[in-house]
C-alpha cells in the first residue's frame, strides 16, 4: 500500500496490524496468507528496529529449550502456557529454516542464532515473506488513536488519512527501548479498550551497587551461581557468566535474576547470594 496523504481517499482493510516488530511482521504475514487484506503500520522509518539490535546485532531468535518455569507472569498462568505451547519451538525453528531460509545454530548458552550471526538476515527474511504474502507495509505511520465503532475500528495516523479496519492487532511491544519504537504506546490503546494494564518495571537489566569494593573489580568476568532469596526463601537460582562493572553487576546471569530487584512486590526484600566458579559452586 502506497503512503497516503491527508487528501487521499480512505482505504479499508480486513486487518490493521499496529507495530512492525517480529510479532507484527509475522501476524501480518499469516493474516494475509489466510486471505485477509492487511495493512501493517509501523511508526519508525523501517520495521524490525529492535530485531536489528537484539543479541548484540546477531539476533538471538529462540531458546533451544523452554519450560513454563522459565517464565513469570502477574496474570494467568494457563494463558501464558497457551501462548508458549501454541507454536512449538520445533515448529518455529522449522519456519525459520525451511520457509524463511534462515539457517540457525545453537550456542553453548542454549540460545539459537542465525548461522550468519547477522540480525539483518532475520529482518530481511521476515520482510521478504511479508511482501510475498500480499500484506501492505506502511512505514513511518504513527497511530495516534484507535476508535472502535459498530463493526469496525478507525485508526488515526499522523499525517495520513484515517484507516478503517474490521480487526486490529496490537503488536506494539513493551516500553523497553523507546528509540526502536518500544515506547509503551500500545498500553494506552489497550486501556482505552477496557483491558487491565499491569504496571511495568525493568527486567533483564544490569544491577547497580554503591559498594566500592565490588565496583573496583570492573571488567572482571567470572562464572557464577546466583541465588535470590526473598524473606529468607530461595526464589531463584541461575548459573552463567557474571561481569563486574563500574556501576555494579552485569552478564547473562545477573540479568536473569534482575527482575526480583526491580519488581515492586519483591525488590525491598530481595537479597542476592553468589558462588564463584564453575557450576556446582553454591553461594
Amino acid at each position: 500500500m502506497a503512503a497516503r496523504t491527508p487528501d487521499d481517499r480512505q482505504v479499508d482493510v480486513d486487518v490493521a496490524v499496529v507495530g512492525g516488530g517480529a510479532a507484527g511482521l509475522l501476524a501480518a504475514t499469516f493474516a494475509a496468507r489466510g486471505g485477509a487484506s492487511v495493512a501493517l503500520l509501523e511508526s519508525a522509518p523501517r520495521p524490525g528496529a529492535k530485531i536489528r539490535v537484539s543479541g548484540g546485532g546477531r539476533c538471538n531468535v529462540l531458546p533451544s529449550r523452554m519450560s513454563l518455569e522459565d517464565f513469570h507472569t502477574h496474570g494467568s498462568v494457563p494463558a501464558m502456557r497457551n501462548v508458549l505451547t501454541g507454536w512449538s519451538l520445533a515448529d518455529v525453528r522449522d519456519h525459520f529454516e525451511r520457509h524463511l531460509r534462515v539457517p540457525l545454530k545453537v550456542e553453548s548458552t542454549g540460545k539459537v542464532f542465525p548461522a550468519s550471526d547477522s540480525s539483518r538476515d532475520v529482518v530481511g527474511a521476515l520482510l521478504t515473506d511479508l511482501a510475498r504474502s500480499g500484506a501492505a507495509l506502511e512505514a513511518g505511520a504513527r497511530v495516534l488513536a484507535i476508535r472502535p465503532e459498530a463493526s469496525t475500528f478507525t485508526l488515526s495516523i499522523r499525517g495520513r488519512a484515517d484507516l478503517r479496519a474490521s480487526r486490529v492487532v496490537l503488536a506494539t511491544g513493551g516500553r523497553s527501548l523507546p528509540k526502536t519504537g518500544s515506547d509503551g504506546a500500545g498500553y494506552k490503546f489497550a486501556a482505552e479498550f477496557g483491558h487491565t494494564i499491569v504496571p511495568t518495571y525493568p527486567a533483564l537489566v544490569p544491577l547497580t551497587t554503591v559498594d566500592a569494593g565490588w565496583t573496583s573489580l570492573a571488567g572482571l568476568a567470572v562464572p557464577a551461581t546466583l541465588d535470590v532469596r526473598v524473606r529468607d526463601k530461595r526464589v531463584a537460582r541461575h548459573r552463567g557468566d557474571f561481569l563486574f562493572t563500574h556501576q555494579g553487576f552485569s552478564g547473562p546471569v545477573a540479568l536473569d535474576v534482575s527482575r526480583w530487584f526491580t519488581d515492586p512486590e519483591t525488590s525491598a526484600d530481595a537479597r542476592l547470594f553468589a558462588g564463584w566458579g564453575e557450576p556446582g559452586t553454591d553461594p
